[in-house]
């Protein structure tokens, strides 16, 4: 914890100007463990957070009462969601990252530091809780859903990489990560990109099918998830899309719940 937040003030210090452009690239360029083809496509991601948050939004559809990003990242989902009206709240538990997506978020902007798997709220205290991209980042993605189910009076949208995705592992961009045994896949990982990947479990459709349980909520829709890639080349995006198609060899799934 003390690390994550003596970073997240480094980056903002050593920042050249006030924007958010200038504090992503302090933060990559304090970030040593990565190479630079990893760094940019970081940077370009966390760039096009506002337009692919916009876009979640678009195909969450309309939302009723509060809505909660968990692991929201660089809070673009939050970013949107106040700007159609909503009142909307990130949580993640990297403060550096909160620390940095604070020079482009609107000073009313709610965002808390804590982790998923115990998150502040009172119970049904949302009408809609957002997983996006969070699941494969924790220890225990049954922990994380079940404190999800808690605070959700509405819907509980999960959506994450996929395992036995046919395109590169977006993290690392290398190919076929998910599908060797889990124990090799970090010196897989390792010996081709020299990176760290012993925090990443990517899950399948069919495990992630399992996690909304206890009969509280009803899985309305499963299946292949969009990749939101405003930070793509075109030829990139219209690749992402056509694979997108591919079901269960899809790159991403979603698991959308609604409480009984």
């Amino acid at each position: 914890m003390e690390e994550d937040r003596a970073k997240g003030l480094r980056v903002l210090a050593q920042a050249e100007d006030e924007t958010y452009g200038a504090a992503l690239e302090s933060y990559w360029s304090q970030t040593l463990e990565l190479n630079q083809a990893l760094k940019a496509n970081h940077l370009a991601r966390q760039l096009s957070e506002p337009e692919n948050g916009r876009a979640l939004l678009k195909h969450l559809g309309p939302t009723t009462g509060p809505l909660l990003d968990l692991g929201c990242g660089q809070a673009g989902l939050v970013e949107a969601a106040e700007g159609d009206g909503a009142v909307a709240v990130g949580l993640d538990a990297a403060f550096r990252w909160l620390l940095v997506a604070r020079r482009r978020l609107p000073q009313h902007s709610l965002i808390v530091c804590a982790n998923a798997e115990t998150p502040p709220f009172r119970a049904e205290a949302f009408q809609t809780v957002v997983a996006n991209d969070l699941l494969e980042h924790v220890e225990d993605p049954r922990v994380v859903v079940r404190a999800a189910e808690r605070i959700c009076s509405g819907r509980l949208y999960l959506a994450s990489n996929n395992r036995w995705s046919l395109a590169p592992e977006p993290h690392v961009r290398l190919l076929g990560v998910g599908w060797l045994p889990r124990s090799w896949q970090s010196g897989y990982v390792q010996a081709f990109r020299g990176h760290d990947y012993s925090r990443v479990r990517l899950l399948s459709r069919r495990e992630a099918l399992g996690l909304p349980a206890g009969g509280d909520f009803r899985v309305r829709r499963a299946g292949s998830a969009p990749v939101f890639s405003a930070h793509m080349a075109p030829r990139l995006r219209r690749l992402a899309a056509f694979t997108s198609r591919l079901g269960p060899w899809a790159p991403r799934f979603e698991v959308d719940a609604l409480r009984r």
